[in-house]
């Protein structure tokens, strides 16, 4: 019977095609660190790497054509633009190597693979450029090493009833419902239900000072991520009994029109002098105070009266202190 070999030559072939790009890698990567100190003569590099010099021109196209920034300064040398380097680019010559040869093996994949490698390359080796642009985002406190966040992580995920005592709170305990924790203005919070009230609360992870779960379990509500997406700030609650009507003038009016500063705030009139008429809806005076106390005297508060009242009041008892 005639023995077939045919499998064996395969893996012949396979161990020697793998042979031939690794070893292909290694002289793309030594080539790259010869254009990396000064213009290079293709011939003298060819003699150090002991091939011919039609491989190294060969291999001259395969970086350019990867993007790679190579040019003729004389006949017969190659270099890299005065003042551009991989390492500025932080890319080493294995790195630039490797995507070469990926560039060349996306050619003969089709459009798609060859655009995906255009759109890595712009990423991988476009210049470095300043970013012009900077996203200033309020500082605050990372999530706190707390000896009980597991236990809250768990219940909130279990939807766990959960005892708490709270540095500073009005009770001893609290038996509450642990909805989501919370990142809002630089602080982490824990929103919960209290168990007897049914009033949304929400409370600092790190006054937290002991938690007890205690192994009964409820139903949350369905529209909690919703709820949570229509408010402002931590002042979060189901039921926005606050309707607040507020006069906003010309010089802060486009700030609001491109920005809500207020839980559910629509413009309710533009005047011909540039003020706005904005109204809102909150379910805490937290959510409004604050907000107006930073825009004066831009801002003013036209209804409900006892809502502007409050504002006077505390106002009032600031400019006592003065």
């Amino acid at each position: 019977m005639k023995k077939d070999y045919k499998h064996l030559r395969e893996k012949m072939k396979k161990e020697s095609d793998r042979g031939g790009l690794v070893k292909k890698i290694s002289r793309l990567i030594a080539e790259l660190s010869m254009l990396c100190d000064k213009p290079y003569p293709l011939e003298k590099m060819a003699a150090e790497l002991g091939v011919e010099l039609r491989t190294v021109q060969r291999d001259m196209r395969l970086l350019e054509s990867a993007g790679l920034p190579i040019y003729s300064p004389i006949r017969g040398c190659r270099a890299f633009p005065e003042g551009y380097s991989l390492e500025k680019l932080k890319v080493s010559g294995r790195e630039a190597a490797l995507f070469a040869m990926f560039s060349d093996i996306a050619l003969s994949l089709g459009e798609s693979f060859s655009g995906t490698m255009d759109n890595l390359r712009a990423k991988m080796l476009g210049p470095k450029t300043e970013n012009p642009y900077y996203i200033m985002l309020p500082g605050g406190c990372p999530l706190p090493e707390h000896p009980f966040l597991k236990d809250i992580e768990e219940a909130v995920c279990q939807h766990e009833k959960i005892e708490i005592k709270y540095s500073g709170g009005r009770k001893p305990q609290y038996y509450i419902k642990p909805l989501r924790i919370v990142w809002s203005e630089g602080f982490w919070y824990l929103l919960a239900m209290e168990e007897e009230t049914r009033r949304m609360l929400t409370f600092l992870i790190d006054k937290i000072t002991s938690v007890y779960r205690i192994g009964m379990y409820f139903v949350p509500p369905a529209d909690i991520d919703s709820m949570l997406a229509g408010n402002i700030n931590i002042w979060i609650s189901a039921r926005r009994s606050i309707t607040a009507v507020m006069e906003v003038d010309a010089g802060a009016a486009m700030y609001f029109r491109r920005r809500l500063y207020f839980p559910e705030q629509v413009v309710k009139e533009t005047r011909g002098d540039g003020s706005i008429i904005i109204e809102c809806r909150a379910a805490d005076t937290r959510a409004i105070f604050p907000v107006v106390l930073s825009w004066l005297p831009h801002i003013k508060i036209i209804s409900p009266v006892s809502l502007k009242e409050q504002l006077n009041s505390i106002i009032r008892e600031y400019l006592k202190k003065l």
